[in-house]
């Protein structure tokens, strides 16, 4: 029914220093290709609505292409960093009973993460034939895309009925958009006693607010073909929770 084939490169940089800090660094450069979009992805997943049927059933070889799913970058930075505030710290050392309690057990931890955009899979409506447009030979990569004009739509042309387009299950050089978030937290830990202990937890979740876009319309003749009009996830919010470990 399907082939797929997927290589990668993995780096990962874990480095632990004194007084309470650690940082964790995970790259992975990667390239997935099939010959049919994947069913994770139509059933609700983050490209479920960037797939193409399969075109032309006795020609698999010609719907070999980037997976919907493909993301050939994806990098992750996290940090824990204990501040240098109260008993044995390098600030308020010499702070004891409440004020011992109030100055000490502060964490800060952040996650940084980018991912490049998805492939995109251009359709087409075609009356007794196939499902995607014909090239004009030129790509549709912007080099400035815009919300309302995220690729080159002149790039595609309406193929004559009862025919198959020649443009490919997904672009090569065209993408959605990259997502970007940064989220951080700060953890006061508090011991009640020798097995327990409360934890106030103050966290913000895209602290930049930084828009995570949705992919581009991708159905020629459409008239929001080529516009991005969604975003994902959500925009910045911020909790606050509390917590006994005992």
């Amino acid at each position: 029914m399907a082939n797929s084939i997927y290589h990668s490169l993995q780096l990962k940089v874990d480095k632990r220093f004194s007084k309470g800090m650690s940082v964790l660094v995970a790259y992975t450069l990667s390239k997935l290709i099939t010959d049919s979009n994947n069913t994770v992805s139509n059933n609700g997943g983050p490209a479920a609505n960037n797939t193409t049927n399969t075109q032309n059933w006795y020609n698999l070889r010609s719907e070999r292409s980037l997976s919907e799913m493909d993301v050939p970058r994806n990098l992750v930075v996290s940090f824990v960093a204990e501040l240098p505030f109260g008993p044995g710290k390098r600030f308020l050392s010499a702070s004891r009973g409440v004020g011992a309690k109030l100055a000490g057990g502060w964490q800060l931890n952040g996650i940084t993460s980018y991912r490049a955009g998805f492939p995109l899979s251009i359709s087409a409506i075609i009356a007794g034939g196939g499902n995607r447009p014909n090239s004009t030979g030129q790509s549709a990569s912007l080099s400035s895309p815009s919300l309302k004009k995220w690729f080159d739509t002149g790039a595609f042309l309406q193929p004559a009925s009862f025919s198959l387009g020649n443009v490919g299950r997904t672009l090569p050089d065209t993408r959605g958009p990259a997502i970007f978030n940064l989220d951080l937290s700060l953890l006061k830990n508090i011991r009640l006693a020798e097995r327990a202990q409360l934890q106030l937890r103050f966290e913000y979740f895209n602290v930049t607010n930084t828009p995570p876009f949705g992919l581009p319309n991708t159905a020629l003749g459409s008239g929001a073909f080529g516009r991005v009009q969604s975003t994902l996830l959500l925009p910045r919010v911020g909790q606050v929770a509390a917590k006994i470990i005992f």
